[in-house]
């Protein structure tokens, strides 16, 4: 649903990163997921793709559909009822190009793969873990917009 505050200025040359600023989209977007685990005995591997489907808001801007997918494989060792599963894998990440007045935006497409690596902490209900993400191949705006090594942390709770 749209949140925030949206406004631009079309005429305005720096259109798309006063866009990514704003404190919301003004679109309503949607959210399509599908996540698949298989586990054999202490290994496993999880997939999970992502996409990402905007809409334009009412001063016609329309951010890029995006889609995430990442893989892991991962080990379980169990310890009383702590579980630690460390894991590896990959992530790919593709935006395409912002769209205003139904014209594409220049530099606001591309794409990253990362190789990714972290663990997972379970104790109970509570699961907390953390990841390193380095990007193996981007390309972001033109290559105007460079990623580079980043973190993610969570906990989660089990109901």
């Amino acid at each position: 649903m749209p949140t925030g505050s949206f406004h631009i200025d079309p005429n305005n040359q720096d259109v798309a990163a006063i866009a990514n600023s704003q404190t919301g989209t003004g679109s309503t977007d949607f959210m399509l997921n599908a996540m698949y685990n298989i586990h054999i005995n202490n290994f496993g591997i999880s997939v999970d793709a992502n996409y990402k489907i905007n809409t334009a808001n009412s001063a016609k801007y329309e951010f890029g559909n995006k889609f995430t997918g990442s893989s892991f494989a991962f080990y379980t060792i169990k310890k009383s009822n702590v579980v630690i599963s460390p894991n590896v894998g990959f992530s790919y990440e593709n935006s395409a190009a912002n769209k205003l007045q139904s014209k594409s935006v220049d530099q606001t497409d591309g794409y990253i793969t990362s190789a990714i690596g972290g663990v997972e902490v379970s104790i109970k209900k509570i699961t907390m873990g953390a990841n390193l993400q380095t990007p193996v191949i981007q390309n972001f705006a033109g290559g105007q917009t460079v990623s580079k090594l980043r973190g993610l942390i969570h906990v989660t709770f089990s109901i």
